[in-house]
C-alpha cells in the first residue's frame, strides 16, 4: 500500500467516519424532507460500514485497501460542507 494505513486503522477510521455521516445527515435532514445533502451523507454512512464490514473478512486485497483509502479521503473532504450545511439550517430554523 502507498499509504501507511493497515487493515485494522481502516476499519477505524471508515467506522468513525460513518458515525459523523450519520450525524451530519440526521443535522441536513429538513422538517418534512430530507435534503440532497443528507441523502449523500447517509448513503456514504451506508458505504463506510460495508467497507469496514468487508475489510474484516479475511484474505482482503491490497486493492481492495487502496480503495477504502480513497473512498475515505473523498469523505473526509466532503464531511466540511456538510457539517457547515447543517450548522447553517440549525441556525435558520431557530
Amino acid at each position: 500500500m502507498t499509504h501507511e494505513l493497515n487493515t485494522t486503522a481502516l476499519i477505524a477510521r471508515c467506522r468513525s467516519l460513518a458515525e459523523e455521516c450519520e450525524s451530519v445527515s440526521t443535522r441536513l435532514t429538513l422538517p418534512g424532507r430530507r435534503s440532497q445533502m443528507s441523502v449523500e451523507s447517509f448513503k456514504s454512512y451506508i458505504n463506510l460500514n460495508w467497507l469496514a464490514g468487508s475489510l474484516q473478512k479475511s484474505d482482503t486485497p491490497d486493492e481492495w485497501l487502496e480503495i477504502t483509502y480513497a473512498y475515505l479521503q473523498t469523505i473526509k473532504h466532503n464531511l466540511p460542507g456538510w457539517k457547515a450545511a447543517a450548522a447553517y439550517i440549525e441556525r435558520e430554523s431557530k
